[in-house]
């Protein structure tokens, strides 16, 4: 899902892609923050 939110912007301007890639991190560093608050709720 996060990838189809930048695939036009990096083909429109190839110079964005560290811009994404920085996104992306921050993406998947969300979502591995909200996977281990849920797991230390669960527990």
């Amino acid at each position: 899902m996060g990838a189809a939110l930048y695939a036009v912007p990096v083909q429109a301007n190839p110079s964005s892609r560290l811009t994404c890639f920085m996104m992306e991190a921050i993406i998947t560093a969300v979502t591995t923050a909200k996977d281990e608050v849920t797991f230390l709720m669960l527990e």
